[in-house]
């Protein structure tokens, strides 16, 4: 079966919670027209690609807090970031 978008203007977007949260948290979305969606379910039953309960639970629960996920990564990357400052003028001073 074909998936369709021969219309001017269909967006199809794809997303991915390993990508918000960590590598391992494997589940993803797709975000388009219900016709597109309807195709694409078909194509995973068809494959016999099921998804795992627990994953989508997890992933429900993180999405719905998801800015203090986002607060969370923020302060964690600028903590490495500072320590990585620091080290970088304790090892390579002369580098800018």
């Amino acid at each position: 079966m074909r998936i369709a978008a021969e219309s001017a203007g269909v967006v199809i977007t794809v997303g991915s919670a390993s990508k918000i949260f960590w590598a391992g948290l494997r589940f993803g979305w797709v975000r388009a027209p219900v016709p597109v969606i309807a195709q694409l379910a078909w194509l995973k039953v068809v494959a016999g690609l099921g998804s795992n309960v627990i994953t989508q639970v997890v992933t429900a629960r993180l999405l719905a807090d998801i800015e203090a996920s986002r607060r969370f990564i923020r302060e964690d990357m600028e903590r490495h970031y500072r320590n990585l400052t620091a080290l970088l003028g304790e090892h390579l001073p002369n580098w800018t």
